[in-house]
Order: structure tokens, then C-alpha cells, then sequence
């Protein structure tokens, strides 16, 4: 327990070195006092105590953690007694009895020397005690013969507070540690997102139209070639026959309507063409 610290600074008077610290601190101690007796014994009824003896015990609390007792002739193997037991007195500087303790155990019998040791316990002193004393206790057990004890040492403890004066060493105080600023990280700035670029289909073109040429007659053809107005001969017209039936043909094979014209149209010019060339033939035979 620290009672008090003086005023010892941490640093001397140029603030530059540091010094001891002194303080006074409160412990308990644990102090025993081991004291003997005159070694005469208590015989009943007629010495009952024996010569105080000095023991400085302060007041409070007090344990006896030992005493001793004896007694020893001849013939005692032989007797038996019930009283050879005492107790211890704690007396004042005026002499009075201020406290008293538990008393001892009665000593075996029948056996020429008898002895016991033992502790009597705790003592609650009202007050400072210079002394204590032996005091026979033949009441506990009175058999009506003298029995007699030889009270032999006692040993008395207790607890003290005391102040003990400590010294310290300089505490040097830790340094501070300062944290650095946390920097932000750059904002990230995510690039512009580009927009695929219109896909502009080419313009449908439409297929020219096909213009199917006209069917000429055969007549008509033969009219440009400013021949003479001869009927063509019977082949020219077996010629378009077999044309005429080659398109009813192909319509039957069920071609489109188209195909057919164009096929039909075709094979009728092929059949003017030859009718022409047979004209010419024949005109340059003659």
C-alpha cells in the first residue's frame, strides 16, 4: 500500500536529466517471539501460575502456533492423572491479566516421562501486553490428586505494518508515434465509352426490269428483208409447227409461267431463222 510520494520531480532543476523517484510505501510483516518459562512446575492446588516473563506483544490479534509440556519421575508409569494442563496469560504493564489463551492438552499417563507440543490458537489482545505467564488449569478435570506440569516454551506470532521507504527509477515516458496522414487514392476515371459506328446497309437495287423481245411473226420478219411476197414453202410452216408443239411441250413439264414464255419465244425465233435461211436458199437457187 503507497501511503505518500514526495515531491521528487522527474527531472532535475535543468530539465534535462531525469532523477529517482522516492516513495514510502506500507507492508505487512509477520513477526514471532519464541519466549521459555522458568522451567518450575504448576502443582495443584497450591502453585498455580508461575513468574511472568517479559513479551512485548502489541495489541490486536496474536497466535500461539507452539507450546510445550512435560512432567517426569519415578513411579509416574504407574499413576494417572487428568489435570496436567495450563494455559498462558498475557498481563499488562500494570500487571493484570488483559488476555488468555486456549489451554494445553493433559500429558499421557502411565509413563515416567510424559510430554506434548502443540499450537493453542489465536489471541485477540485489547491492548499492549509487556508479559505473559503459565496458569494451571486442574479444573478442567479434577480427579482429586496433585497433579503437576512443567510449563516448557511458547512461541508467539503476529502481523505488523511498517513503512518502507522505495526507490524508483526515472520512468522515461514512451515517445509519441504519429500516424502519417492517410492520402486518398486518384479517383479513376473510366475512358468514354465509344459507340459502334451505324452500319448503313447499301441501298437495294432493284434488277432491271427484263423486257422480253417481241415475238415477231414470221411473216413480219420476211417482210424486212424486202423479198419477194412468195409464201414461205411448206417446210418454213412445218417448221413453226414443230416450234409451237416444242412450247405446248415444255408448258407441260411444269415450268414456271415465265421460263416458259421465254423458252416459247425463243424456240419461235430459232424457227423464223430457219424459215429465213431455207428462203434464201431458195431464192439463190434459182
Amino acid at each position: 500500500m503507497m501511503l505518500a510520494v514526495p515531491a521528487a520531480a522527474a527531472q532535475d532543476q535543468s530539465g534535462s536529466q531525469p532523477v529517482d523517484q522516492v516513495v514510502t510505501e506500507t507492508v505487512t510483516e509477520q513477526r514471532c517471539l519464541d519466549v521459555a518459562f522458568d522451567g518450575r512446575a504448576l502443582i495443584s492446588p497450591n502453585i498455580a501460575t508461575r513468574p511472568a516473563v517479559t513479551a512485548a506483544v502489541p495489541a490486536g490479534g496474536v497466535t500461539i502456533t507452539n507450546a510445550t509440556s512435560s512432567d517426569s519421575y519415578v513411579g509416574r508409569e504407574n499413576v494417572t492423572q487428568t489435570s496436567e494442563r495450563w494455559d498462558v496469560q498475557f498481563l499488562d504493564a500494570g500487571g493484570a491479566v488483559i488476555a488468555t489463551s486456549a489451554p494445553t492438552a493433559d500429558l499421557p499417563d502411565l509413563v515416567q516421562t510424559g510430554t506434548w507440543s502443540g499450537p493453542l490458537g489465536p489471541v485477540n489482545l485489547p491492548s499492549d501486553a509487556v508479559s505473559i505467564r503459565p496458569h494451571h488449569r486442574p479444573d478442567l478435570a479434577p480427579d482429586g490428586t496433585p497433579n503437576s506440569v512443567f510449563p516448557g516454551s511458547v512461541r508467539l506470532c503476529w502481523s505488523v505494518e511498517v513503512e518502507v521507504v522505495v526507490t524508483l527509477p526515472p520512468t522515461t515516458a514512451a515517445p509519441e508515434t504519429t500516424i502519417p496522414a492517410t492520402t486518398a487514392a486518384p479517383a479513376t476515371t473510366s475512358p468514354a465509352t465509344t459507340a459502334a459506328p451505324a452500319t448503313t446497309s447499301p441501298a437495294t437495287t432493284a434488277a432491271p426490269e427484263t423486257t422480253s423481245p417481241a415475238t415477231t411473226a414470221a411473216t413480219q420478219v420476211l417482210d424486212l428483208t424486202e423479198s419477194p411476197t412468195t409464201q414461205a414453202p411448206a417446210p418454213a410452216a412445218v417448221k413453226s409447227t414443230n416450234s409451237s408443239q416444242g412450247t405446248a411441250e415444255l408448258a407441260r413439264t411444269g415450268f414456271a409461267t415465265d421460263l416458259i414464255a421465254v423458252l416459247g419465244a425463243s424456240l419461235f425465233s430459232f424457227g423464223a431463222a430457219l424459215a429465213y435461211l431455207g428462203r434464201r436458199n431458195e431464192l439463190a437457187g434459182y
